[in-house]
């Protein structure tokens, strides 16, 4: 995973700043070292990794999660993309 995106994330969790993530994308979570303890969804072959690096795994549309001080929105797949944007949209009106 690119060192960039890595800090990214940890620069985003580190201050509090929500994140979204589609796919496969909650794998690059593991190298920030950022999804221990975090609900979570993805693409389906990612379970398994994410659950070992400490992921709460939910297999639905969307996942939602506040723990740590931090808000992380993931979705499954494309297929999910309506409810993912639902969900994106109500956190930004929310903030």
């Amino acid at each position: 995973i690119n060192e960039q995106v890595q800090q990214l994330i940890q620069h985003f969790t580190d201050n509090g700043k929500p994140i979204a993530m589609i796919c496969h994308a909650p794998w690059t979570l593991i190298n920030a070292g950022r999804i221990e303890g975090k609900t979570v969804t993805g693409y389906q072959s990612l379970e398994l990794d994410l659950k070992n690096a400490g992921g709460l795994w939910k297999d639905e549309a969307v996942a939602y999660c506040k723990a740590h001080g931090w808000i992380l929105i993931t979705s499954r797949n494309p297929g999910d993309l309506p409810e993912f944007n639902e969900a994106i949209l109500k956190e930004l009106e929310a903030a």
